[in-house]
């Protein structure tokens, strides 16, 4: 996620930001966003590992990249955070009801629902808000 979130930041995330299970019974509180940098689970058993990644586009919405230029609805995506220069591009793509799509700020180099597809919302674990390690790199997440 750099330049955003540089390798070895511990950051905080918001369990709760999205809302709360309680058995069978889910509270909302907001609905994920397009720009929120989410928490993830992703893998099988111990190879399950957690991922940092910037919501691109929504449930329903078509999604292309030419030229590293990010299309969401045919529509050019104003980015207004920081990201690393890239130049890939991308068929359009659908997001499936119940995922999101995906993408690290650094797009060159990030592994991310260019390969492995939109993300599904039930394995997101909340959103990243704070760096809080190392304490000359504390800061509010954009």
């Amino acid at each position: 996620m750099q330049p955003n979130i540089e390798s070895g930041n511990h950051v905080l995330i918001n369990t709760l930001a999205y809302g709360v299970a309680l058995g069978p019974l889910v509270l909302t509180r907001t609905p994920i966003g397009r720009g929120d940098i989410v928490a993830f689970e992703r893998g099988h058993g111990d190879d399950v590992k957690i991922f940092l990644k910037r919501v691109i586009a929504l449930p329903g919405e078509t999604v292309a990249l030419s030229n590293g230029a990010i299309t969401v609805q045919g529509q050019p995506l104003d980015e207004t955070y920081d990201l690393l220069p890239d130049h890939s591009s991308m068929n359009a793509a659908s997001v499936p009801t119940g995922t999101v799509f995906v993408l690290g700020d650094n797009r060159a180099e990030s592994d991310d629902s260019r390969s492995f597809g939109p993300i599904p919302q039930s394995s997101i674990i909340g959103k990243a808000v704070f760096v809080i390690w190392p304490i000359g790199h504390v800061k509010r997440i954009l």
